[in-house]
């Protein structure tokens, strides 16, 4: 398995030269040849050996509510864009009998510093009801001898949002003596804090106080005291202003769910909020980098408890019979998958647009860190490839299973090429199989063989692993199937009819 100390410098990359590049004569030069402004820049892995890895952490992406319609007609592209959504993963630590991870229905992959509330040992956050159904409330504890509240969603590793029924029923039922003391959220500890990421602030003012608040509040009447807030999203009223002309009043924070531009509290104070978890310093190191669990000893003091020797960051991406450590925690559920996907597909479309072809794509070569995010690695075999060129000339090299047929056939590279072998990582993820199986039968070894049979034929059930919910979630359905089609047009054997890497994104 490639590591951080087996990657090269950039300049160990081979260039092309003269004799393997055939340039034409009449192939007009683009005339913005830098890689897209809006794609963000991978970073190079610190380096040492024989290869460079180039990676790319997408940030957390809004769920897109818009069904495609899949279009069977080459000319129309599946774009993996439509399956773009919050992926959860958090954390890391080990322990001898806690698991690295779980899965928790819906919620998706959870780590350290969570845990099932079924083994408190093994972390800080408790959560209850992941050995439900799939889409059974899951509740969440913060703290030891904290109240539970309602686990709603996750918006990426460190964030959460959360519900407080108990909460939104005062509110209703009497707004005033809800407001009447702050919402809290467990006081920092030397571990953990948490911070709710938005909230409106209130000043509570006893009757008796006789001012004219700034033009820019609202005033809010209770029976034993007044409420000020500011409606305005951008006020000229400053934090400090404020809190100034209000020092006689108290200061009240809650979550805030929508714009305070209205004189009615309960549209905007709201009992669901997001929540941010904080690791300290000293834990956050411990566990994420060192791979062991925070602990306070008696006397209040941190440690790092269990942290293994020479634990390795990076895991390879290995399906089928390969998956390993990964096999152990669970099969990979879609949403890890598809988030696979689209990180590997970005790195590949910025090297494109960097004018980089690698050349040997594969789930080997894909590495994963603790948090799921994709690390792409062994730029041994990558090539350069200017963009005012057709192709370049040179003997087939790559990975069997993964090279493109036609590179292999006509000795042309193009950065066609890396589509394809992103089409049988596609299939991989899918499928859970192997891209060469010699068990298979003689015209199916090569899994992209298999794959545009079965997707030609419609056949999915025969291709689909069936732990990934293809017969028993028609949303999971939907996307796979629209995945399988991407996967299909990424494949075929003449590369013109494959779509670039900016395509498969868009």
């Amino acid at each position: 398995m490639p590591t951080a100390n087996d990657m090269p410098t950039a300049s160990d990359m081979p260039a092309p030269t003269a004799t393997d590049m055939t340039v034409p004569t009449n192939v007009p030069v683009p005339t913005d040849p830098q890689p897209p402004t809006d794609m963000p820049v991978p970073t190079i892995m610190s380096q040492t050996g024989s290869s460079v890895a180039a990676s790319i952490t997408k940030q957390s992406r809004k769920r897109v509510e818009k069904k495609p319609i899949i279009k069977r007609r080459q000319s129309e592209r599946i774009k993996l864009s439509w399956f773009k959504r919050p992926i959860t993963g958090h954390g890391s630590g080990y322990q001898s009998n806690c698991p690295p991870s779980f899965t928790c229905g819906n919620r998706g992959i959870f780590r350290y510093p969570f845990t099932k509330a079924e083994q408190p040992d093994c972390g800080l956050i408790f959560i209850y009801g992941c050995g439900g159904s799939y889409y059974s409330p899951k509740l969440i504890q913060l703290e030891k001898n904290a109240k539970n509240t309602e686990l709603t969603a996750v918006i990426d590793q460190n964030t959460i949002t959360l519900s407080d029924p108990d909460f939104y029923k005062r509110l209703q039922h009497n707004v005033c003596d809800t407001l009447n003391h702050n919402y809290t959220l467990p006081p920092p500890s030397p571990l953990v804090s948490f911070y709710i990421n938005y909230n409106v602030t209130l000043f509570q003012c006893n009757h008796s106080h006789n001012f004219n608040p700034p033009s820019e509040y609202f005033k809010y009447n209770c029976p034993s005291f007044d409420i000020y807030y500011d409606r305005k999203q951008h006020s000229n009223v400053t934090k400090e202003k404020a809190r100034s002309f209000f020092s006689s009043c108290s200061l009240l924070q809650f979550p805030s769910k929508d714009l305070t531009d209205t004189e009615n509290i309960l549209s905007f104070v709201s009992g669901q909020m997001v929540v941010k978890i904080v690791l300290s310093a000293d834990c956050e190191e411990c566990c994420n980098h060192r791979g062991g669990q925070c602990r306070l000893n008696a006397n209040n003091k941190f440690y790092c408890h269990n942290e293994p020797k020479n634990k390795r960051n990076y895991f390879k991406l290995l399906l089928g019979l390969g998956i390993g450590d990964l096999a152990r925690i669970d099969t990979l559920p879609w949403h890890i998958r598809m988030k696979i996907a689209i990180e590997t597909a970005s790195v590949l479309a910025y090297l494109h647009a960097s004018g980089i072809i690698h050349r040997d794509v594969k789930t080997k070569n894909i590495l994963l860190t603790n948090s799921f995010s994709v690390k792409v690695a062994d730029f041994g075999l990558s090539r350069l490839f200017p963009h005012d060129i057709t192709h370049a000339s040179t003997t087939p090299q790559g990975t069997p299973g993964y090279v493109d047929p036609d590179y292999h056939q006509c000795y042309q590279l193009t950065n066609k090429s890396d589509v394809y072998s992103f089409g049988v990582v596609l299939v991989e993820l899918i499928s859970s199989k192997l891209a060469v199986d010699m068990n298979r039968h003689k015209d199916e070894i090569n899994l992209s063989n298999l794959a545009l049979k079965k997707i030609q034929k419609g056949e999915f059930t025969e291709l689909v692993d069936p732990n990934l919910g293809f017969d028993s979630d028609n949303e999971v359905k939907r996307m796979i199937v629209s995945v399988a089609e991407l996967a299909f047009q990424c494949l075929q054997r003449e590369k013109e009819l494959r779509p670039s890497m900016d395509e498969v994104l868009r």
